[in-house]
């Protein structure tokens, strides 16, 4: 079963956090030399070792976060996780967070997958510090 977010509902004393609505989610793969005294014998220049995530809502910010698995493997897991985060609140960072992991916790935990919810949840916190002011570290 697929649980889809939605805004909070109407509960007496619950003030549910303002709607901005995620629109679409992409990955980018990094690619390039790795630093010396790194993995430099290990890593060619055309390896993929890192991605960015991008999370970009209807009315406001994007946010941004970072991945460090194969750039082309998070690609396909973001194809995976898209439906649960498209029309999602950006700005429920826990919530959205809980939400892919239960959805997918019978592909395992650790691996691609959990990089990628990570690199979304620093882009959901890079969104809600956007909208705020606020670092992400003034919760």
């Amino acid at each position: 079963m697929t649980a889809h977010l939605s805004s909070a509902t109407s509960v007496p004393g619950f003030d549910a956090p303002p709607m901005l609505r995620i629109s679409s989610v992409a990955c980018v793969p990094l690619v390039g030399e790795a630093p010396k005294g790194g993995w430099a014998s290990e890593i060619r220049p055309e390896d993929s070792i890192h991605a960015l995530i991008a999370v970009h809502t209807e009315d406001g910010p994007s946010g941004y976060g970072s991945v460090f698995t194969n750039g082309h493997l998070a690609r396909e897991a973001l194809q995976v996780l898209k439906p649960l985060l498209e029309g999602a609140n950006a700005l429920e960072t826990g919530r959205t967070t809980e939400i892919l992991h239960q959805n997918t916790f019978w592909m395992g935990r650790g691996g691609t997958i959990t990089h990628v919810i990570s690199g979304i949840n620093i882009a959901l916190w890079d969104i809600l510090g956007k909208v705020t002011g606020l670092p992400c570290r003034a919760k």
